[in-house]
């Protein structure tokens, strides 16, 4: 009668510890396709990433020669004045200098308007580019921090593999009666 119970004992035990690996192993792909799955978006992420950095680098550039036409057209702007005033002393030349100088500066206004306006697009661009890359990066800041928190959970699966193939080695390798010590 004791060898019919230690022998369902053993049943039941043999089939506890099938039945846990077979869910370990389950938890494992589980959480290995999770981690494919993550490592994908992760690196799709990255090219979206590269890209609006990209861009960005271009808008930068588009800033950079708009602040450098605006510049070239104040200068502009200080030279027509120079030169209107220094007119001034003439009378005869004054009028016809006048009427060119202001035709000039009205076009010189409207092209500061256009650059100006392109500037206040540019910016804002660059403002909306700067905010999606803040983003991102709490993204994949969440993104790292799921992967340590799945690669710390595998870490410990495997620890609670190795123990219960221990606890199984010792079970199998010692008599009935001392299997109270493993």
């Amino acid at each position: 009668m004791a060898g019919y119970i230690t022998r369902n004992a053993n049943i039941i035990l043999l089939f506890l510890i099938l039945l846990s690996a077979a869910a370990l192993v389950g938890a494992t792909v589980y959480f290995q396709t999770r981690f494919d799955s993550i490592n994908s978006e992760y690196t799709t992420k990255m090219t979206q990433l590269r890209n609006v950095s990209t861009q960005l680098e271009e808008y930068q550039g588009i800033l950079n020669k708009a602040k450098e036409e605006l510049q070239l057209k104040g200068t502009r702007e200080e030279e027509l004045t120079t030169q209107y005033t220094d007119i001034k002393s003439a009378k005869e030349a004054i009028l016809a200098e006048r009427d060119k100088l202001a035709s000039d500066k009205q076009k010189l206004t409207t092209n500061l308007a256009e650059t100006t306006s392109r500037l206040t697009a540019a910016q804002n661009t660059l403002s909306q580019n700067t905010q999606q890359i803040i983003s991102m990066s709490t993204e994949i800041a969440g993104y790292k921090s799921q992967i340590t928190d799945l690669n710390s959970k595998i870490t410990q699966y495997k620890d609670d593999i190795d123990d219960l193939q221990d606890e199984r080695s010792c079970l199998l390798s010692t008599a009935d009666t001392e299997e109270a010590n493993c």
